[in-house]
């Protein structure tokens, strides 16, 4: 299954195997698109003359219990072809609401004509299905605010930023209030100093959009897809306040301690190399992170450490003498250290 998002419009795409054999195949996770989930099946139908045919469905926020929400979308339906041109679809805008959570369509396509392999459908027992989302409104919920910076904005906008080729308008004291580098690069002594469009060098244009979603007022959430290329960005541009939310975020999710430890030396983050440090609490622990892919990746100051966890397994009756040294795994210190580049501003 492959789902991409962007705020409030998504895009939704399954295989299904052994087409042949369909009955019912839904998807195993529900997606959430302009801030509701879906759920996208497909199934056979028979009609009163024992037409066979494939059915679609579409269903917004399956299983939410309310009555107070609402939603208005346009849905674009797509049994794929091989041959793009030959592609079925169909559009629909409709309000989805707890009276009218879905879009099911029974007779979508005839089962014969889809399995023909000539038609361009069926490839090797395979049919794909697609869903195109695009929310326009809510009712009982907020929208995905995601402001895209493509457009000047009178009054709040002085400034663009080239990024990849594209312009990117932003405020100068808005941007300035939050980072160094930027207050440095508007008001210093520099050339680009009163310039109306200044060029960013080594930039992604999407991954810079998410660093100012979070500098400026949205709904964008730091998660494991962006949070690596927004702390390096917010590192970069010194916005200090967006680091500290990345470390929180590292310090809350699942992702594995090799993960964490290689961006906590990277990025200078105490807290999260201690609490991954602490949650390799166990030899069998340590042996499978030395197995892992990217182990090598893990930086010398944290092999240090790690080395000594390891001499600490197998000979703790060393080190009982020297309780409190500064590599000790006992309670963290009430704050993480202050990084060196922060101390010196």
């Amino acid at each position: 299954m492959t789902v991409q998002l962007q705020g409030n419009e998504g895009f939704i795409r399954f295989d299904i195997s052994n087409f042949e054999t369909l009955d019912m195949v839904r998807m195993k996770y529900e997606p959430t698109i302009g801030a509701n989930y879906w759920s996208l099946s497909a199934f056979s139908f028979n009609t009163k003359d024992a037409e066979k045919w494939l059915g679609i469905r579409l269903r917004c926020n399956p299983g939410f219990y309310s009555n107070l929400w609402a939603c208005d979308a346009n849905v674009r339906i797509s049994l794929v072809n091989e041959v793009p041109e030959k592609t079925c679809t169909i559009e629909i805008s409709q309000q989805f609401s707890h009276i009218a959570s879905e879009i099911k369509i029974e007779q979508f396509k005839k089962f014969h004509h889809v399995l023909s392999r000539e038609n361009g459908f069926c490839r090797d027992g395979k049919v794909a299905i697609e869903a195109t989302i695009r929310v326009r409104n809510n009712y009982g919920s907020s929208m995905v605010v995601r402001e895209t910076f493509s457009e000047p904005k009178e009054h709040i906008t002085d400034v663009a930023l080239i990024v990849e080729g594209k312009k990117v308008y932003v405020g100068k004291q808005s941007l300035a209030m939050h980072s160094k580098y930027f207050h440095t690069l508007f008001y210093s002594d520099f050339q680009e100093q009163g310039k109306q469009e200044i060029e960013l060098d080594g930039v992604k244009y999407e991954e810079f959009i998410d660093l100012l979603n979070l500098i400026y007022p949205s709904t964008l959430i730091i998660d494991d897809d962006n949070v690596l290329h927004i702390l390096k960005l917010a590192d970069r541009f010194q916005v200090w306040f967006v680091v500290e939310r990345c470390e929180k975020f590292l310090r809350s999710t699942k992702m594995p301690e090799v993960d964490k430890l290689i961006i906590a030396e990277q990025f200078n983050l105490a807290m999260v190399q201690y609490d991954a440090l602490a949650d390799l609490s166990t030899a069998d622990s340590i042996a499978v992170l030395a197995v892992h892919p990217r182990f090598e990746e893990i930086g010398p100051q944290t092999m240090k450490l790690l080395f000594k966890k390891v001499c600490r397994m197998g000979f703790r009756h060393l080190f009982t003498a020297n309780e409190n040294e500064d590599e000790s795994f006992g309670e963290p210190p009430a704050a993480p250290p202050i990084p060196q580049q922060q101390q010196q501003e």
